[in-house]
């Protein structure tokens, strides 16, 4: 059934609230983060840059692409159009080889010239994602499952497998005309791409927010990078970074980013300054994760006795 679940992560402990009936029930999340980190070990390690070109890793794409780098790619200045963007580029129920999704997104032109403007974009995550597979020999999910949820005792962490048996998977739901029904069909290629396909627990979170609190797996320059703002081509600076959002809640810099998949949403939000992180998993499509994950760090920061 749909449920809501909530955390509060600070300086490593993590205090689950808002307990359902299966406290250890999954819900689905985003993985920009994660792939940042993928990214930033293969660079630190020497085996890819930033600021390399795709092209080398991806076939060479149509006339615009040739500037685009792997930092495009991961901050939303690419200018590749979004998989989702007005309505899905893929077919949703076959199966794709990587070199056919590189394809289908270079099929399309692109909506802006190469970094001259931020836009949210889930196509840059996949491609991230089969560049990551090509360069560590190892498909992209179990080259994180080695590197990042293995080592930092995420135990539950995994990308999606509809064919595997996973204790306490929560099912995702959509509203319906009357009460509620299953998300639609997802092929096993498309449920597994790198813009959001990964199972995550409360407490696959509170080990990941504490490995972010001591600055785990990363170099000092790639946790800056991490906690920065993008710029354009034009001199602006983004109050986006390599998948977190600046914000401000009641005058307060908050560090946030949501995501939905196939009838699940996550909301998080994070206080940079006290390392203070609220998270929100839900497992129905119309639920306001993002909106009551910041309300309570609203209430949190607005607080006289935090």
């Amino acid at each position: 059934m749909p449920m809501m679940k909530l955390g509060l992560f600070f300086e490593g402990c993590g205090h689950h609230i808002a307990a359902w009936r299966d406290p250890d029930v999954d819900a689905h999340a985003k993985q920009s983060l994660a792939h940042y980190v993928e990214i930033a070990r293969l660079a630190e390690r020497g085996k890819l840059s930033l600021d390399d070109r795709i092209d080398k890793y991806l076939p060479r794409g149509p006339p615009g692409w040739e500037g685009i780098t792997i930092r495009h790619l991961l901050s939303h200045t690419s200018g590749i159009r979004d998989s989702e963007d007005g309505g899905e580029v893929f077919d949703l129920r076959r199966e794709y080889t990587d070199d056919e999704i590189v394809h289908v997104a270079q099929s399309f032109p692109l909506d802006f010239p190469v970094g001259s403007q931020w836009k949210y974009n889930n196509m840059g995550y996949i491609l991230a994602g089969i560049i990551i597979t090509r360069v560590s020999g190892s498909f992209y999910a179990d080259f994180l499952t080695r590197e990042i949820f293995r080592p930092l005792g995420m135990r539950t962490a995994r990308v999606i497998s509809d064919s595997a048996i996973v204790d306490d998977r929560a099912a995702g739901y959509v509203g319906a005309d009357v009460g509620i029904r299953n998300q639609d069909f997802v092929s096993a290629t498309l449920n597994a791409t790198a813009d959001g396909s990964l199972y995550l627990s409360l407490d696959d979170w509170s080990a990941w927010i504490a490995a972010l609190d001591r600055r785990a797996l990363l170099s000092s320059v790639s946790y800056d990078a991490l906690w920065g703002r993008v710029s354009t081509t034009d001199g602006q600076i983004r109050d986006h970074g390599f998948g977190w959002d600046h914000a401000q809640l009641g005058g307060h810099a908050v560090l946030e980013f949501d995501g939905s998949w196939q009838g699940f949403r996550s909301g998080i939000e994070r206080d940079p300054t006290t390392q203070l992180t609220v998270v929100v998993l839900a497992n129905l499509a119309e639920a306001p994760a993002d909106v009551m994950a910041r309300e309570v760090m609203t209430a949190v920061v607005s607080s006289p006795h935090r």
